[in-house]
């Protein structure tokens, strides 16, 4: 079997409706059935909660990217691309980890003035993300350079939802405006996974094509049948005592 591009666009194309549809009923729900006996169903749905469907498939876009850069750095042949794609994977499987359980967001604490119009975990949330440039930055080098510019693009993408539209949310939110912060705040989560499905898009697509080989099970060896029993002959000879001759008969 042979993965090709058509393939990989079948699957980003299917990562890219699961992502728009869970964006589009999220802020749906939010925006007709939050505050009402539904408000259950629209908080599970919801892109911006912590513990809904969406914070699962986010994790899991960026566990995935974290994944294919890991078998990329198993792919190569050179030494210093092999460690370049090792970091991108760890830092995409941390970034994941992040998603899933909100770290980010408990380091509002560490904080003991907010002078920023938006949420208090800005304050490290910014230091932490141009470190995290940095280390990326360093870490591809030894990449190709039109790699590095895909790369780039999907983390700038994503670094806009991450901190620009959830600044922008933040500051809605603190107005009261809610409408408003809800669509900001879907705006924001469906850039991340946008950016994510790139990643992945771009780094398998650096493996085309890819030739998987699927093995049928071994035939098992019988040893040959014996031959069937055929006709079995029997000789029974006589001796005449008066002419001394032999006569002889044979029964099947």
């Amino acid at each position: 079997m042979v993965v090709d591009g058509a393939v990989l666009r079948r699957w980003t194309t299917t990562l890219l409706v699961v992502t728009g549809a869970l964006a589009a009923i999220s802020l749906l729900l939010q925006l007709t059935l939050a505050e009402t006996r539904w408000d259950d169903l629209a908080t599970y749905l919801d892109v911006s909660s912590e513990h809904g469907l969406a914070a699962w498939w986010n994790a899991g876009l960026l566990a995935l990217v974290g994944a294919a850069a890991l078998v990329s750095a198993g792919l190569t042949g050179s030494r210093g691309r092999r460690w370049g794609w090792a970091v991108v994977g760890a830092v995409a499987l941390l970034m994941s980890l992040d998603e899933a359980t909100r770290l980010h967001e408990r380091t509002a604490h560490l904080v003991t003035s907010n002078p920023l119009p938006t949420f208090t975990w800005l304050m490290v949330g910014i230091p932490l993300a141009a470190g995290l440039v940095g280390v990326l930055t360093l870490a591809t080098r030894t990449l190709s350079p039109q790699m590095r510019r895909w790369l780039g693009l999907a983390l700038a993408v994503y670094l806009l939802g991450a901190l620009g539209m959830e600044a922008l949310s933040g500051y809605f939110w603190r107005q009261g405006a809610v409408g408003t912060f809800e669509v900001v705040s879907t705006l924001e989560e469906a850039l991340e996974m946008v950016a994510c499905v790139y990643a992945v898009h771009v780094i398998v697509r650096s493996w085309l094509p890819l030739r998987v080989q699927v093995r049928a099970p071994a035939a098992t060896t019988r040893p040959p049948a014996p031959p069937a029993p055929g006709p079995i002959s029997t000789t029974v000879s006589a001796v005449d005592s008066a002419t001394g001759s032999c006569s002889a008969s044979t029964t099947v």
